[in-house]
């Protein structure tokens, strides 16, 4: 698809967190100028111009749907926030809810990664699964925490077939507030109780090193 010399480059800085969506627009824009002044100056760029180099080309596999899918036991927060900036508004990354006697697919279409000082809805979250939905009145998210520890928090959430929700409506119509609600990588079998998390083999409990969970010189003399 990208073959022949090269008349002219430009270069890009691409920030950190940026979404598909605003990168395609200032690519775009870089593109655009570019283009412009390679057509005002096509026979000078023609003669110098260069092979192109197949040790920096830029590579990547061919992507499908599924390449959005969340997969709780082995998926960090990172990598969730990566998946979740690259597929933005195209694929949205997604998981699984079951409830009652069926499988939800659930795309999360904005989310954000806590800044470590903020405290966790649970402090004690590390004691169940990684995908467990911790939900809290008027805070306008849903935390889960990953395979290491980390968390994130989704805003919006879209059930398939359904419309877009915020965090309150999704939490309104899907949460198990008895029991608890937990999301699944895979759709689980709605004859059966949904199977126990899995964790990886030698997998050992994360220590937090968040500023949150950090414990003020003033507070460890008290008795």
């Amino acid at each position: 698809m990208d073959g022949g010399r090269i008349l002219a480059q430009a270069p890009y800085k691409m920030n950190p967190g940026i979404k598909y969506d605003q990168m395609a627009l200032e690519l775009a824009g870089v593109g655009g100028e570019l283009l412009l002044k390679v057509l005002e100056n096509l026979d000078f760029v023609r003669k110098n111009s260069v092979e192109q180099d197949i040790l920096k080309e830029t590579s990547t596999y061919l992507f499908h749907k599924q390449s959005s899918q969340i997969y709780w036991e082995t998926m960090t927060a990172d990598d969730i926030f990566k998946k979740h900036c690259a597929f933005y508004t195209k694929e949205p990354v997604y998981t699984f809810l079951r409830v009652k006697n069926k499988n939800h697919m659930v795309q999360f279409m904005e989310m954000t990664k806590p800044d470590p000082s903020v405290p966790p809805i649970d402090p004690n979250y590390l004691e169940s699964p990684p995908g467990t939905v911790f939900f809290k009145k008027k805070v306008p998210y849903i935390e889960l925490h990953c395979i290491d520890g980390s968390r994130i928090h989704v805003t919006r959430f879209k059930v398939s077939g359904k419309a877009e929700r915020d965090t309150f409506q999704f939490s309104a119509g899907y949460r198990d507030k008895k029991r608890g609600s937990r999301f699944i990588s895979v759709g689980a079998c709605t004859k059966r109780p949904t199977p126990p998390f899995q964790y990886p083999e030698g997998y050992v409990k994360p220590v937090i090193n968040e500023k949150w969970a950090e414990v003020p010189e003033t507070l460890t003399d008290q008795k």
